[in-house]
């Protein structure tokens, strides 16, 4: 597996924008991806953590786990204003081989001021967690 000094990368894409994160297993990767994600709605430097939101989210793959993950959080940015900057993230393997991703996602909530970029949503483009290799991708629809 690579060794990685940095959690995520910004990858550009057409008229999208991309996060590649990088991690020692799949809940690193995974909670990379969500901090890459806010990196680019504000700047996380000036995040104060003062609420948590705890999501569980199902899929059968990663992928699936990725896509359902980061539309909540964006969900909860895009409904309540809030912005998160530390991810706590644990995947679990259920009975029926059904993937169970839980978190406690601590951030606040910001003004629109504060914002930098409008990500509209996440996308299955694109979208994979390499295991093996130590990595994920993920593009947003801006």
């Amino acid at each position: 597996m690579n060794v990685h000094m940095k959690k995520y990368e910004i990858i550009e894409h057409t008229a999208d924008v991309g996060i590649r994160a990088y991690g020692k297993d799949p809940n690193e990767i995974i909670a990379h991806m969500a901090e890459g994600m806010f990196s680019l709605i504000t700047d996380l430097s000036r995040v104060k953590v003062d609420t948590k939101q705890e999501i569980r989210v199902k899929g059968m793959e990663y992928d699936d786990l990725v896509f359902a993950f980061l539309s909540e959080l964006l969900f909860l940015h895009d409904t309540y204003g809030l912005v998160f900057s530390k991810f706590d993230v644990k995947i679990e393997r259920a009975g029926n081989n059904e993937l169970i991703l839980s978190a406690s996602v601590h951030g606040t909530k910001i003004g629109n001021n504060a914002k930098k970029l409008l990500i509209k949503g996440v996308t299955y483009h694109m979208l994979e967690i390499k295991t093996e290799e130590g990595f994920g991708t993920v593009i947003f629809d801006v």
